[in-house]
């Protein structure tokens, strides 16, 4: 090991349906990596049948890891090579999951490239945790990655090269808070959008497998509207899955995203794409509306003083239209620039402030 790369911070939006990294590259521009949230552990030299030549190298679309000796394919990979389309990982201390460990070390192969970096150290990670269990779990999964060292090894054309990755110091931030960041700083900390500065709007944060919501104040959350749902993208797509022999939802997902015609499950016919569209726009329209209903119900006198909806997340390529159509005759809706990022993106922003705010507290001392 000798070639090394340092990153001052380091942002994971550690999603149910994706993996989501934001960074700084060598020439100080801003960069962000994307890959499913999937895993699976496949037993070395059991299949008579090998990657094909320049298959077996570590990039987006073939990721293999060794790690804690186990191997695991990782993103596109694992979704093409496992019967399910691969696994998630659900438990909430998933942080401390091998599988989950894979996918972190993934995103950071691929922002600093396979061939060139052996050695590679984060000054700060940041990263987040449900709005339910910030509170509960944020020293845990700070303690869990400060100081740590992780060490595996990852395919390249000649062989498997082991690499390192050192993390000093983590710091959690709860989701939905994140793109919340995204929204109103820049990425060199000081503030945007001063339109947002100066209202109080609800922000409704989704993804695969969770939903965030709370009501802000120009930079300031209002305490006790907050709540974390434990729904998003993939519990639909798990119903839908069980009208088509039980198929899981990872393949629904792809059926539905990419109109996928030549997907398979337990029948000699492939899923029909018109039927996955039809049914999962109808589930999309039903729980955009039980949203809509939950948060008039809940936050019905906190939103008297609410004038814009912020919708973030994921949750924007499927639900946007339906939550701008139901809340549009009370409220302005609008949707984040970057929503897929923007929990990623709002904890590199967030370093940025904290960061800022210590370089000018020492200027002005």
């Amino acid at each position: 090991m000798d070639a090394g790369r340092n990153f001052e911070v380091f942002s994971w939006d550690n999603g149910n349906a994706n993996e989501k990294f934001v960074y700084k590259n060598e020439q100080g521009e801003i960069e962000g990596k994307i890959f499913p949230s999937l895993t699976t552990e496949v037993l070395e030299g059991n299949s008579v049948f090998e990657l094909a030549d320049g298959e077996d190298i570590f990039k987006k679309d073939s990721m293999k890891m060794q790690y804690e000796g186990k191997t695991y394919f990782i993103g596109e990979l694992a979704q093409e090579q496992d019967s399910k389309g691969g696994n998630r990982d659900q438990l909430d201390d998933k942080y401390k999951a091998t599988s989950t460990i894979t996918k972190l070390l993934s995103g950071i192969v691929l922002a600093v490239g396979a061939e060139n970096v052996d050695i590679v150290n984060i000054e700060h990670l940041m990263l987040g945790l449900s709005i339910n269990i910030h509170e509960d779990m944020k020293e845990d999964v700070e303690k869990f990655y400060s100081d740590g060292k992780f060490e595996f090894k990852i395919p390249t054309k000649d062989g498997y090269k082991k690499c390192l990755v050192t993390i000093q110091k983590a710091i959690c931030i709860a989701q939905g808070v994140g793109a919340f960041y995204d929204e109103v700083l820049k990425f060199n900390g000081y503030p945007k959008r001063a339109d947002l500065l100066k209202k109080r709007y609800l922000l409704i944060d989704g993804g695969g497998g969770t939903t965030e919501r709370f009501i802000a104040d120009g930079k300031r959350p209002i305490v006790g509207t907050e709540e974390g749902l434990k729904i998003g993208a993939n519990d639909i797509f798990q119903k839908i899955g069980k009208l088509f022999n039980n198929a899981p939802a990872q393949i629904i997902e792809k059926i539905y995203k990419d109109k996928d015609d030549n997907q398979y499950w337990n029948s000699k016919d492939p899923i029909p794409v018109e039927k996955v569209t039809e049914y999962c726009k109808q589930a999309f329209n039903n729980r955009a509306r039980y949203l809509y209903q939950t948060i008039t119900n809940d936050l019905k006198e906190q939103l008297n003083r609410v004038g814009t909806v912020l919708v973030c997340g994921g949750i924007v390529a499927y639900l946007y239209d339906d939550l701008k159509e139901l809340f549009k005759d009370r409220f302005e809706v609008i949707k984040s620039e970057n929503p897929i990022f923007s929990n990623a993106r709002g904890y590199f922003k967030y370093y940025a402030a904290m960061t800022l705010k210590r370089r000018l507290k020492k200027t002005n001392s």
